[in-house]
């Protein structure tokens, strides 16, 4: 899609060649073999690795940024909203292959479920919390 800062009758052939890199492969990540990708979506420009959304800031961009860049991004802990924050991971879900965080905020711990917020039942440990003991979590909500 057109930015909302370039008008689209305005054009240039080297705007429309440039815009129409994206999505662009940056490569493949060295540790799960998936594609490292960067685009720009309707919340700003991006990079993605096996669902793994990371905004891109400041200088990064999506048509300029490297592999080694895009890696460096990828290793950083992910940034949760205002009053929420990563508390750990718990591991690697077995199918999908996408990492299982555990979270916190003001009311306690909770997993994610797509846009789902799926707490912790007091009656076990958050630190302690397993792989196994997580997928029944989100499978019961």
């Amino acid at each position: 899609s057109i930015p909302p800062d370039i008008i689209s009758e305005s054009i240039t052939m080297e705007q429309a060649v440039k815009l129409l890199s994206l999505p662009r492969e940056l490569g493949v990540h060295p540790e799960s073999s998936m594609p490292i990708t960067a685009a720009i979506g309707k919340f700003g420009p991006f990079i993605v690795h096996n669902g793994d959304f990371r905004s891109l800031k400041g200088a990064d961009e999506p048509y300029g940024i490297t592999y080694e860049r895009a890696l460096e991004i990828l290793k950083e802990p992910k940034k949760g909203r205002p009053g929420i924050a990563i508390a750990r991971e718990v591991g690697t879900h077995p199918r999908t292959k996408k990492k299982i965080y555990l979270y916190k905020s003001k009311s306690g711990f909770f997993l994610k479920k797509g846009f789902k917020h799926v707490r912790i039942p007091e009656s076990m440990d958050p630190e302690k919390l397993t792989v196994p003991e997580a997928l029944e979590l989100l499978k019961a909500s």
